[in-house]
């Protein structure tokens, strides 16, 4: 990790401006940023990211939010995943934190809830 940093961050997101705008957003609270645009790849860079937090679409091809937090949490049950989604039905969301999301983000977020999410999840 960078000198100053506040610790890594995986942004996984099928959509470039909603990884763009959160990249932005975490660059300038001084986190080290990677960014994954399905969950397959997201899947296949975290063990050698390593990142502090994920920030986890719902809805991507090739491998779902849902699918990709359960085969991270087989690679290191210790993740800690934050959900990001316009969907708000309570089972998605409610199975999220089931299968061990720690935080869920609403589309369209505000940078206040974005911080207040990865300060939470760091705590």
């Amino acid at each position: 990790m960078e000198e100053n940093t506040k610790g890594k961050i995986l942004i996984c997101d099928d959509t470039d401006a909603i990884r763009m705008t959160l990249s932005n957003i975490l660059k300038k609270e001084n986190f080290e940023i990677f960014e994954a645009e399905n969950g397959e790849q997201a899947i296949c860079n975290y063990s050698d990211i390593k990142p502090d937090v994920v920030i986890m679409d719902l809805t991507m091809p090739k491998v779902d939010g849902i699918k990709a937090l359960e085969k991270i949490k087989e690679i290191d049950s210790h993740a800690k995943i934050i959900m990001c989604s316009g969907i708000h039905d309570p089972y998605t969301i409610n199975n999220a934190f089931y299968k061990g999301a720690l935080d869920f983000i609403f589309k369209p977020f505000s940078k206040e809830r974005v911080f207040e999410a990865v300060t939470k999840v760091l705590n």
